[in-house]
Protein backbone atom coordinates (compact mmCIF):
# COMPACT_ATOMS: atom_id res chain seq x y z
CA UNK A 1 0.00 0.00 0.00
CA UNK A 2 1.41 3.39 -0.98
CA UNK A 3 0.45 6.35 1.20
CA UNK A 4 1.13 10.01 0.40
CA UNK A 5 1.04 12.41 3.32
CA UNK A 6 2.22 15.82 4.48
CA UNK A 7 2.61 17.35 7.91
CA UNK A 8 2.78 20.87 9.26
CA UNK A 9 3.28 22.06 12.80
CA UNK A 10 3.41 25.54 14.29
CA UNK A 11 4.61 26.60 17.73
CA UNK A 12 1.86 29.18 18.17
CA UNK A 13 2.46 31.38 21.22
CA UNK A 14 5.09 29.11 22.75
CA UNK A 15 8.82 29.36 22.14
CA UNK A 16 9.24 25.62 21.55
CA UNK A 17 7.24 23.15 19.52
CA UNK A 18 5.44 20.52 21.62
CA UNK A 19 3.97 18.61 18.66
CA UNK A 20 5.10 15.13 17.63
CA UNK A 21 3.96 12.83 14.86
CA UNK A 22 4.88 9.35 13.73
CA UNK A 23 3.90 7.55 10.54
CA UNK A 24 5.06 3.94 10.17
CA UNK A 25 4.38 1.00 7.87
CA UNK A 26 4.05 -2.61 8.85
CA UNK A 27 6.94 -4.83 7.82
CA UNK A 28 4.96 -6.29 4.92
CA UNK A 29 3.76 -2.83 3.82
CA UNK A 30 0.06 -3.76 4.01
CA UNK A 31 -0.81 -1.56 7.01
CA UNK A 32 0.28 1.77 8.43
CA UNK A 33 -0.10 3.75 11.62
CA UNK A 34 -0.23 7.53 12.07
CA UNK A 35 -0.02 9.20 15.49
CA UNK A 36 -0.27 12.93 16.28
CA UNK A 37 0.44 14.24 19.80
CA UNK A 38 0.64 17.69 21.39
CA UNK A 39 2.05 18.69 24.79
CA UNK A 40 -0.49 20.06 27.25
CA UNK A 41 -0.31 23.73 28.09
CA UNK A 42 0.47 24.45 31.72
CA UNK A 43 2.37 21.19 32.18
CA UNK A 44 6.12 20.75 32.22
CA UNK A 45 8.10 19.49 29.23
CA UNK A 46 5.31 19.06 26.68
CA UNK A 47 7.81 18.30 23.92
CA UNK A 48 9.24 15.40 25.96
CA UNK A 49 5.73 14.14 26.67
CA UNK A 50 4.74 14.21 22.99
CA UNK A 51 7.86 12.36 21.89
CA UNK A 52 7.50 9.78 24.67
CA UNK A 53 3.83 9.09 23.97
CA UNK A 54 4.13 8.89 20.19
CA UNK A 55 7.17 6.58 20.44
CA UNK A 56 5.38 4.34 22.96
CA UNK A 57 2.28 3.98 20.76
CA UNK A 58 4.43 3.04 17.76
CA UNK A 59 6.41 0.63 19.94
CA UNK A 60 3.21 -1.12 21.07
CA UNK A 61 1.86 -1.33 17.51
CA UNK A 62 5.10 -2.85 16.19
CA UNK A 63 5.38 -5.38 19.04
CA UNK A 64 1.77 -6.57 18.72
CA UNK A 65 1.51 -7.29 15.00
CA UNK A 66 -0.44 -10.48 15.73
CA UNK A 67 -3.21 -8.44 17.38
CA UNK A 68 -5.81 -7.12 14.88
CA UNK A 69 -5.93 -3.35 14.39
CA UNK A 70 -8.95 -2.22 16.39
CA UNK A 71 -10.24 0.24 18.96
CA UNK A 72 -9.06 -2.19 21.66
CA UNK A 73 -5.53 -2.18 20.25
CA UNK A 74 -5.52 1.64 20.30
CA UNK A 75 -6.71 1.62 23.92
CA UNK A 76 -3.96 -0.83 24.89
CA UNK A 77 -1.36 1.27 23.04
CA UNK A 78 -2.57 4.38 24.90
CA UNK A 79 -2.32 2.55 28.25
CA UNK A 80 1.24 1.52 27.29
CA UNK A 81 1.98 5.17 26.45
CA UNK A 82 0.62 6.35 29.83
CA UNK A 83 2.96 3.95 31.63
CA UNK A 84 5.88 5.13 29.48
CA UNK A 85 5.04 8.76 30.27
CA UNK A 86 4.87 8.09 34.02
CA UNK A 87 8.21 6.26 33.84
CA UNK A 88 9.76 9.17 31.92
CA UNK A 89 8.48 11.71 34.46
CA UNK A 90 9.90 9.61 37.30
CA UNK A 91 13.28 9.30 35.55
CA UNK A 92 13.42 13.10 35.19
CA UNK A 93 12.49 13.57 38.87
CA UNK A 94 9.54 15.75 37.91
CA UNK A 95 7.38 16.61 40.89
CA UNK A 96 4.78 17.99 38.49
CA UNK A 97 3.73 15.35 36.04
CA UNK A 98 4.48 15.94 32.40
CA UNK A 99 1.40 15.63 30.19
CA UNK A 100 0.38 15.15 26.60
CA UNK A 101 -2.73 15.10 24.45
CA UNK A 102 -3.06 12.38 21.83
CA UNK A 103 -4.73 14.19 18.96
CA UNK A 104 -5.33 11.29 16.59
CA UNK A 105 -4.36 7.69 15.92
CA UNK A 106 -5.07 6.06 12.58
CA UNK A 107 -4.55 2.41 11.71
CA UNK A 108 -5.10 1.71 8.03
CA UNK A 109 -4.71 -1.45 6.03
CA UNK A 110 -6.22 -4.65 4.84
CA UNK A 111 -9.23 -2.77 3.50
CA UNK A 112 -10.26 -1.14 6.78
CA UNK A 113 -9.56 1.87 8.95
CA UNK A 114 -9.80 1.95 12.74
Amino acid sequence: MKIHYATISETGKRQNNEDAFRIVNSEDGSRWLAVVCDGMGGHAMGEVASETVSDAIVDYWKKHTDEPDSKTKVEKACAHAMRALDKKADSLNKKRKIADVIIDIWQVGQGKRC
